[in-house]
């Protein structure tokens, strides 16, 4: 069975998200023994689950600018993906078109509803954080620390599966709501008023 064939299977159950997670996980680590397959597999399993995210999250009304406009998934620095994430470009998502954008630094993310940030950006991350503040932008990323320095969802892999950790304050200060199923999957921290991170947990 392909990774596609065994993806697109799995996206027809993807309702329950913890069995996909473990699918997925599963998956990251049995696609190939090769680098370049481990590589290549890995990326077609964090673009499904970004695809998967964007399930789980409300953006405000005011985001989109009309009923029909779509989801816009954006990319910010060097891509990891290839056209993985091509894969679901025009798929439907809680009733809007998924549209796939890939950005360069000092480019306006405005219209992006999510936002995979490189780890090619990670000595400038705060300041990418910096400019996104007061943006209703779901903010994604890979890095050590990515979440406590104020990145919204962080992916990480421990012991062969993938983990999130989310940093929920940051999230529900540009108004993002996030489903208490995913959130029930994920480590969660906040920052505080002085910008400095803390751990906490879900009522």
């Amino acid at each position: 069975m392909t990774v596609t064939s065994s993806l697109e299977k799995t996206h027809r159950r993807a309702g329950n998200l913890e069995a996909y997670l473990l699918f997925a996980s599963f998956l990251l680590f049995s696609v190939s023994s090769s680098a370049q397959g481990y590589r290549s597999g890995e990326y077609e399993v964090k673009a499904a689950i970004l695809f998967n995210l964007v399930k789980f999250v409300e953006w405000p009304a005011a985001t989109y600018s009309s009923a029909q406009a779509p989801t816009v998934l954006c990319t910010l620095g060097r891509d990891p993906f290839g056209s993985a994430l091509d894969e679901y470009s025009g798929n439907s998502v809680n009733g809007r078109r998924l549209a796939i954008r890939r950005l360069q630094r000092d480019v306006d993310p405005h219209g992006c509803q999510l936002m995979y940030i490189s780890s090619s950006e990670r000595k400038l991350l705060p300041q990418v954080l910096r400019n996104l503040h007061s943006e209703p932008i779901l903010t994604v990323g890979e890095m050590d620390q990515f979440a406590d320095q104020g990145g919204m969802v962080q992916l990480t892999i421990e012991d062969k599966q993938i983990h999130f950790t989310i940093n929920l304050s940051a999230a529900s200060r540009e108004q993002l709501r996030i489903r208490s199923n995913l959130l029930a999957l994920a480590r969660i921290v906040g920052s505080n008023a002085n910008g400095k991170a803390e751990t906490g947990s879900i009522r």
